[in-house]
């Protein structure tokens, strides 16, 4: 009987061990990849000056880029990098957009091109195809707007999900505009001060893998993308060096991470500081396996068109855009 007894109690501690520890964030230490070389990128030529590039992202076949010193503040590339189309103008009508540093391209779960105006806490949205002309305004919950994320879009289930403005961490708003905050995912934010103010580090970029369902968001200064499913849990933490005390670091903080995304093959890790004379990509599997990691010139935002098996990036203190062919890399499956 004593012996039964301990077997029960030997059995519910190991089975409450074991529910303890699938709670806990998987955390993924990337320091190896399969594959690692050098890439040499094509420059794109334009035959005019529209304005100088910024971040840049891929929707369907196309690539959008956000424009500074312009009139218009989202350029169009279609597959032959050709500008198709040039919109979302900058100014204050009703058919103009005050912020042009928000989150842009296919923020909405339908397959068109909108604009976060966190200015106006609205979303613009293009009419038609042709993407030039008139926009559609969205205006966004009244919660959303206390919050002022820099990066938000839309999930599938409706809810929108943000990067908070001046903490860590992400939120979801539903149709109530309740907030729901989701857990930050690195205990190196979690135990110090969870809400550690970090003004030097907006805006803070996430992205979304739709088909997979999953969400990323990522802080410059941490060497850690981390992976939420869409219901707010922990997906997976990738760590690419070791977490600093985050409440030591300031504005001039060395940045780890420039930009990233989620595909829906892998996910793609700028590496390294706009000073570096030169920075690496990291192209991880949803499995956390280092697949590849190239090494580029230095760069400001970086996108991967999967089908089409090439990424763009904008380059740092120039205006070009520069596209590097990935069939080469080997065991890439795109």
């Amino acid at each position: 009987m004593k012996l039964t007894k301990l077997f029960i109690t030997a059995f519910v501690i190991l089975l409450c061990a074991s529910c303890a520890k699938q709670d806990k964030p998987k955390v993924i230490e990337i320091d190896s990849y399969a594959y690692e070389g050098t890439l040499t990128g094509k420059p794109l030529e334009f035959d005019t000056i529209v304005g100088s590039p910024g971040r840049i992202t891929v929707f369907g076949d196309n690539l959008l880029v956000n424009l500074y010193q312009s009139k218009n503040s989202v350029m169009m590339l279609d597959e032959n990098f050709k500008i198709s189309g040039l919109g979302f103008a900058a100014g204050h009508g009703p058919e103009e957009i005050l912020s042009t540093m928000g989150s842009f391209g296919q923020l909405l779960p339908d397959q068109v091109i909108a604009v976060h105006d966190y200015n106006r806490n609205e979303i613009a949205v293009t009419n038609g195809e042709d993407f030039t002309t008139g926009l559609k305004k969205i205006k966004l919950p009244k919660i959303v707007g206390k919050i002022s994320p820099r990066r938000i879009l839309q999930l599938n289930d409706g809810r929108y999900v943000m990067s908070k403005s001046r903490n860590y961490g992400l939120a979801t708003c539903d149709a109530n505009d309740s907030i729901v905050d989701w857990p930050l995912g690195l205990t190196e934010l979690d135990s110090a001060n969870p809400n550690i103010d970090i003004p030097s580090q907006f805006p803070r970029p996430i992205s979304y893998a739709r088909g997979r369902g999953i969400v990323g968001e990522i802080y410059g200064h941490i060497p850690a993308v981390i992976l939420h499913n869409e219901d707010g849990s922990i997906h997976s933490v990738l760590k690419f060096g070791e977490i600093p005390d985050v409440r030591t670091i300031n504005i001039a903080s060395e940045r780890a991470i420039g930009s990233f995304m989620l595909g829906e093959k892998y996910i793609y890790v700028l590496l390294g500081d706009k000073d570096d004379t030169e920075m690496n990509v990291a192209i991880i599997d949803y499995d956390g396996n280092g697949v590849a990691k190239i090494t580029i010139d230095p760069a400001a935002s970086i996108a991967v068109n999967e089908n089409k098996k090439y990424m763009a990036v904008t380059g740092r203190m120039t205006d070009e855009i520069i596209i590097y062919d990935l069939s080469s890399i080997p065991g890439l499956e795109l």
